[in-house]
């Protein structure tokens, strides 16, 4: 395999980087297969749309309610849709998938209580197969119009038992027929134990009997058990996907889509995604935009970039193009899976995409502009009217923003330094505060207790304190009734360091001493591990030029300041008359989880310079300022008694020998 592997390295073929990718992940291709795949592509001058969509969904509720159909609600009782509803909605509603999508039914016949009785009391011991699935179909059609009072759930037992006694002697069409009438009980039944005992059989079965199924067979299937909400355990559906390893190339366009619609829900994959990246390459002109959609989302839940560069820039030329055509939900989608995939150096074809989509943020959902924002917030990427338009948005709709579109919009505050004396703010603090006045024990037992936590977070980093919600937040009530499924995580301690430091006034609760000292050390790892190799080199260079260069037999801090921030410090004194002074004798005493304030331990009469050393990477795109959490490391360093400098990598790459660099670092020093 190596040899073959650098025979393919040394031709000029075109497609030697796929061969080799594909031939070094243990898939067996045929012969003929790499054959073809080295031929080059054939090119078609033309695209036939067979459907476009448009928004198509915003009457989905009455619809799905005049049809009367028994498939399971995927709506949620706010009237919004998740992904993965849309994502569902959109395949149910496409002629293209009317094969391996569960079929809407009509309630066209009508079942008495009296008929439904005379089944449920009938002895199924002896009833051969094919009369027990008939009927449960019977009962399925009684039981779609009863209300919750209605349904005595022991009744159902026995005819649950006859069907898993009856499970190995179902047929292909007999277990697809189960399947299909299993959907109206589930509403009620799913929390039994005899309903709860079939799925898992079912699923078996399934196990045991889809390698004789063709592919759409599969797909169809695996979507009843979406519909019956039990996907998340299901064997079925993971061994269905790793089966289609051996299938991709047989898979056509709107397979594909399917394939990713079920990544999508399972947030997991054993699929091989680089052959998935590939084979979307081939087939990307033969997809609507909102079906690109949902074969994003499926590489982004599953924590899968996409590789190519070159395929990154013609999606990201097909939404432009199509941005009109682009339900809300598509857009956000492929803006996540486009940002996740890029390189930082390769963002100049997203700041196209923003220039098309400037034009449509008045049509777009206040959920779409949350997601929006936060993905040019992550790339620092800033534009004056979105984040205009975002922020006016969230002020007059916050009263139905999800508390994750109002825990994203602080995001992008907080990453281009929004002035604090905006009233974005006070709007904020007011509706979080609302919402926890009513239920605030339920809230915080909820993973909605991260989402306001990070939310405090990053107005704190602005340096707003809403010291009221705060110390809800911190009280150890809150945080107990949590220790069973969360472990806690570093955003307690960070919001603790900035109250120390910022906030004395404050008098609310605070972590332990054991648990502050653990979820400390255990970030200092994690920062470690985070930390760029090029802020390495500029910190090593910047304290030569200093130790070698200015400040000679000084011996230089280069420890921890604050225990909430990575170690990029160079710390000096500078006494009234221009003479440097030493500060390490001092602070390497201190223990690092401590904050190092200056106080009277310290010689009187000195500024105490840092060096705060950052990546480009914490900079905003083409201005070179500093992101928030930056800016509030250089406040907070003010506020315990140091005049701190910042150095870029951007600023410090400018000059490019050593005498530039000493100018450059004297000129900072001089004009603090």
């Amino acid at each position: 395999m190596n040899n073959l592997i650098k025979s393919i390295i040394k031709k000029e073929c075109r497609n030697r980087a796929d061969l080799v990718l594909r031939l070094s992940r243990n898939i067996n291709y045929k012969s003929g297969v790499i054959n073809k795949m080295v031929k080059s592509k054939e090119k078609f001058n033309y695209v036939i749309n067979v459907r476009t969509y448009g928004n198509q969904f915003i009457n989905e509720r009455k619809r799905c309610s005049d049809q009367n159909l028994y498939i399971y609600e995927d709506v949620n009782s706010d009237g919004r849709i998740t992904e993965n509803q849309y994502a569902r909605q959109y395949l149910q509603h496409s002629i293209h998938f009317n094969e391996t999508i569960v079929p809407q039914r009509k309630v066209e016949v009508i079942v008495t209580d009296e008929e439904a009785e005379k089944l449920l009391n009938r002895n199924w011991s002896t009833v051969d197969t094919v009369e027990v699935v008939s009927a449960f179909r019977i009962l399925s059609y009684n039981i779609i119009n009863k209300s919750d009072d209605d349904v005595n759930e022991i009744r159902y037992e026995c005819i649950l038992n006859a069907l898993k006694e009856n499970i190995n002697n179902l047929t292909d069409n007999l277990l697809q027929e189960v399947l299909f009438n299993l959907l109206p009980f589930q509403k009620y039944l799913q929390d039994t134990k005899s309903f709860k005992d079939l799925i898992k059989l079912l699923d078996r079965h399934c196990e045991k009997q889809y390698k004789q199924w063709s592919i759409n067979k599969m797909f169809l299937i695996a979507d009843t058990f979406y519909c019956l909400d039990v996907y998340k355990n299901s064997n079925f559906i993971w061994k269905l996907l790793r089966k289609m390893n051996s299938k991709l190339n047989k898979l056509t366009p709107k397979n594909l889509v399917q394939l990713m619609f079920f990544v999508n829900i399972n947030r997991k994959t054993p699929l091989n995604m680089y052959e998935v990246e590939v084979i979307l390459e081939e087939h990307l002109n033969d997809l609507s935009i909102n079906e690109l959609g949902i074969i994003a989302m499926g590489f982004f839940k599953s924590k899968t970039k996409i590789k190519n560069p070159k395929l990154i820039k013609a999606i990201i030329n097909r939404l432009i193009c199509e941005i009109n055509k682009a339900d809300d939900i598509t857009i956000s989608a492929l803006l996540k899976l486009i940002r996740y995939s890029m390189k930082y150096d390769e963002m100049i074809n997203f700041k196209m995409l923003l220039d098309s989509i400037i034009p449509i943020l008045p049509k777009l959902n206040l959920q779409c502009l949350m997601h929006i924002i936060h993905v040019y917030a992550k790339v620092h990427m800033y534009m004056k009217p979105l984040l205009d338009t975002v922020i006016t948005r969230m002020y007059n709709e916050i009263k139905t923003a999800r508390l994750k579109d109002i825990e994203k919009l602080t995001y992008a505050l907080n990453i281009f330094s929004v002035d604090t004396t905006h009233p974005i703010y006070d709007k904020i603090i007011e509706e979080i505060t609302n919402r926890l006045s009513n239920d605030k024990t339920e809230i915080f037992k909820q993973v909605l207790f991260k989402t306001i936590l990070l939310s405090f977070i990053k107005i704190a980093i602005r340096g707003v304190f809403p010291l009221h919600l705060i110390k809800l937040a911190m009280d150890p009530s809150f945080i107990n009734l949590r220790t069973d499924a969360y472990i806690l995580g570093w955003e307690h301690s960070l919001l603790e360091y900035y109250l120390k430091i910022e906030k004395p006034e404050y008098t609310g609760p605070f972590l332990s001493e054991g648990i502050l000292l653990t979820s400390t050390k255990r970030q200092w790892e994690i920062m470690q591990m985070n930390r760029k190799s090029m802020i390495d080199k500029i910190f090593t260079e910047i304290i030569y030029v200093l130790k070698e260069i200015i400040l000679n037999d000084i011996n230089l801090y280069t420890g921890r300041i604050l225990p909430h921030s990575v170690k990029n410090h160079v710390v000096f004194g500078l006494d009234e008359k221009q003479n440097f002074i030493s500060a390490e004798s001092i602070l390497s005493k201190i223990p690092d989880i401590n904050i190092k304030k200056i106080d009277d331990t310290f010689p009187k009469n000195v500024k105490w310079i840092v060096l705060v050393v950052v990546h480009y990477k914490h900079t905003i795109r083409e201005t070179n300022e500093p992101t928030g959490i930056i800016v509030a490391k250089l406040r907070q360093l003010k506020h315990i008694g140091y005049t701190p400098i910042l150095i870029t990598g951007n600023d410090w790459l400018k000059h490019s020998n050593i005498r530039e660099k000493k100018d450059y670092l004297l000129h900072l020093i001089k004009n603090t």
